[in-house]
């Protein structure tokens, strides 16, 4: 796979990396006044759909603080 990658990566100019998904990879998410994305995140890595390790969550306001909070981070 990471070699019919390569191709298309190298044409566009993109740094790229495989990582392997039984990793958890420390993780930032930046969020906003919207919460959906952020909701989805934690939702999946709560279910363990999601493997990363959020270290983490920065936001420009605070509407988001209490559902990060309820989450356990």
């Amino acid at each position: 796979m990471a070699a019919g990658f390569a191709d298309l990566a190298g044409r566009m100019a993109m740094t790229w990396a495989f990582h392997r998904n039984d990793v958890a990879l420390p993780t930032v998410i930046m969020v906003s006044r919207m919460d959906h994305c952020l909701s989805e995140l934690l939702y999946r890595v709560g279910k363990g759909e999601l493997k990363i390790r959020i270290v983490a969550v920065i936001s420009n306001y605070r509407d988001c603080e209490s559902d990060v909070e309820r989450a356990g981070y």
